[in-house]
């Protein structure tokens, strides 16, 4: 026999049909909006309360948070809050996650409080929306990162989808967000709130949400590649006033202007260092024309003091090789332990691929590869990039160098990955640079696997700003 019936309890909203029941939801809101849960991890709403109107992206069924356990994923089967605490379960996975709930007028924060059992990520938002992220919209909503191992995928302020992740390798418990959902003409203001009480996340008052607020985001700028001097600043700025331009961005690399890396500047016309470019910025300044670094981010020059002459042992690496037999100093073919048939040939500007070992104080660039027994690298050209012939024992260890952009990146946990961002600090506070353009930012994913490319750069963000 069939019953139905519709019971209203506190707190409970029980729906007896062929005897299913259906305990009450999670409710996490403030003033401006309500997100709302299934008790079986099935999100409901997400509404603005001003409006009325559900964002909620429902033409599929969308669950609130899922972890990877052995590369198989799992969505929350099970959802509770209890004094500020969500409660999350996940099947047969058999973890669950505690979050702490912390409400404010204008935004909630979620901190992933503890995880029982094993999980190798956990994403612990996931709300799709049915917003188009476009500043017409009357109500914006947007999550936003705590600290460097909570991932947030879309970027702030106008996001579609209200997404939030940790990993086990980086930590999973302590990772946070901080979930706005406001009228569109709040987000900037209330973002720039939350920044300024972050106490993990360092902020700029000349970007982001403060942009707008800023000369440098109204204006364009000419490029300089090297040919800005103390006795052609003049020149520049007549260019720019005639131009309309109110910005000059300085672009190194190469050799007639800093390399990237050591920011070491062309000696022959600039003899007194940067102490030349702190002049110059003052000039442009006391014109109403701002100044801009720019560099290739944490990439490293090939003619720089990390390469040449003795290339430095914090260099990043794809793989390491042990040398099966010594060489000498003009052998064009080592021989290695460990197998040479992956190795791609394939290089280019683009390309995330080396043909150069780092093999003690050398620098061996390969033209070849066997793909058996013996593996070789072959037609080797010895003493590359300013570095010296050396002869090498067996059992000494050939690095395979990890490129991009024409150029070597350092490795992430190393001092270089450091020194580079604190020299890029250095250079601009010194010489009042008025903006950073981290050009290749973009190649983050050559600092290690390309999956955490989102860390490793934000990383290398947060070393230079705190520097």
């Amino acid at each position: 026999m069939k019953i139905h019936a519709c019971v209203l309890l506190t707190g409970f909203f029980l729906l007896f049909s062929d005897l299913t029941v259906f305990a009450a939801s999670a409710v996490i809101e403030n003033i401006n909006f309500r997100y709302e849960i299934a008790s079986d991890g099935k999100n409901l709403h997400f509404t603005d309360k001003t409006s009325g109107i559900d964002y909620l992206y429902a033409d599929t069924v969308s669950y609130c948070a899922s972890v990877v356990q052995k590369g198989k994923e799992y969505h929350a089967t099970s959802v509770s809050l209890r004094n500020n605490l969500l409660l999350l379960g996940f099947g047969n996975s058999g973890v669950t996650v505690e979050i702490g709930i912390a409400k404010a007028k204008d935004r909630i924060t979620m901190e992933v409080t503890a995880v029982k059992g094993m999980a190798e990520s956990l994403t612990f938002i996931n709300v799709p929306l049915k917003l188009e992220g476009m500043p017409s919209e009357p109500f914006a909503a947007c999550v936003l990162s705590m600290n460097l191992f909570t991932r947030v995928q879309q970027l702030p302020a106008l996001q579609t989808h209200l997404w939030a992740a940790c990993y086990q390798r980086f930590g999973l418990k302590g990772a946070k967000i901080t979930l706005l959902g406001v009228p569109q003409k709040e987000i900037l203001p209330v973002i720039r709130t939350v920044m300024e009480q972050a106490k993990e996340i360092p902020h700029s008052t000349a970007g982001g949400a403060w942009a707008q607020r800023q000369k440098e985001g109204y204006g364009s700028y000419l490029m300089n590649f090297g040919t800005l001097t103390e006795e052609t600043v003049p020149e520049w700025i007549t260019m720019c006033s005639n131009l309309g331009f109110n910005q000059i961005d300085n672009h190194g690399g190469g050799n007639d202007f800093f390399k990237f890396g050591d920011f070491e500047l062309d000696a022959k016309k600039w003899p007194d260092g940067w102490n030349h470019f702190k002049r110059i910025n003052q000039r442009l300044h006391e014109d109403g024309i701002s100044s801009i670094f720019h560099t290739y981010a944490f990439f490293i020059d090939k003619n720089s003091k990390y390469v040449r002459p003795v290339p430095s042992p914090d260099l990043a690496y794809f793989s390491s090789f042990t040398l099966a037999k010594p060489i000498g100093t003009d052998d064009d073919e080592i021989v290695v332990n460990e197998s040479t048939a992956n190795i791609s040939m394939i290089t280019g500007f683009f390309v995330r691929n080396s043909v150069t070992l780092r093999i003690g104080d050398e620098l061996v660039r390969f033209g070849g590869i066997t793909d058996t027994p013996p593996f070789k690298f072959t037609k080797c050209t010895r003493g590359v990039s300013g570095t010296k012939k050396t002869a090498h024992a067996a059992k000494d260890t050939a690095y395979h160098l990890r490129e991009m952009f024409g150029r070597f990146v350092p490795g992430v946990e190393t001092p270089l990955f450091g020194e580079i961002a604190r020299r890029t600090a250095e250079v601009v506070n010194e010489c009042s640079f008025d903006g950073i353009y981290l050009d290749a930012i973009d190649g983050s994913d050559i600092l290690a696997n390309p999956g955490d490319s989102w860390y490793y750069g934000t990383k290398f963000i947060l070393k230079l700003q705190n520097s």
